[in-house]
């Protein structure tokens, strides 16, 4: 972002829900239907700079590598967040960085499905303890955005199928 336009905060649309429950694919269809926009998944940031445990990181790192990540964009750019709002401090994050536009929950689906669906991207860790820690330490973020975001916030049945998901999030975001 240059210096004339540091003051712009450019927008974003926040997705939130557990491991597995398709905020990654979403995301990319996202950015194909919302015209310049680009996704950050705080999970590919993580990747890049080698940490690959998929545990929680501290919320100084996160703001870290979504700074450097958004300076290289225009101000006008929307701003796909996945999985980049997991905490409290990480809310406060998103509003100093970011007009935050939407936020999308995804919800009803089955610890099994999410199981499932962690175990088939061949990852190593544990599926028990990474929809645990999510629960422990996520919940509070749906709380905040459903409680204080009520107009801008947008429950998602994501055991539906990836096409029927879309659908329903084009509806919502009217797109």
């Amino acid at each position: 972002m240059n210096q004339k336009n540091a003051k712009e905060k450019p927008k974003c649309i926040i997705l939130i829900g557990p491991p597995a429950c398709g905020k990654g694919t979403q995301a990319k269809l996202l950015e194909k239907n919302i015209s310049n926009s680009i996704t950050i998944s705080t999970g590919e940031l993580l990747r890049k700079s080698g940490d690959l445990s998929g545990n929680y990181v501290d919320d100084e790192i996160i703001k870290s590598l979504i700074q450097q990540e958004i300076y290289q964009y225009s101000p006008n750019t929307t701003f796909i967040l996945d999985g980049a709002v997991r905490t409290l401090p990480q809310i406060e994050i998103a509003k100093e960085l970011f007009t935050i536009s939407s936020i999308i929950s995804f919800d009803s689906i089955s610890f099994e499905e999410l199981k499932k669906r962690i175990i088939s991207r061949g990852r190593v860790e544990d599926p028990h303890i990474r929809i645990q820690d999510y629960i422990e330490k996520s919940s509070c973020v749906r709380e905040y955005f459903s409680m204080y975001y009520s107009d801008n916030f947008h429950s998602i049945n994501a055991s539906m199928n990836k096409e029927n998901v879309e659908e329903e999030i084009r509806r919502k975001l009217e797109i």
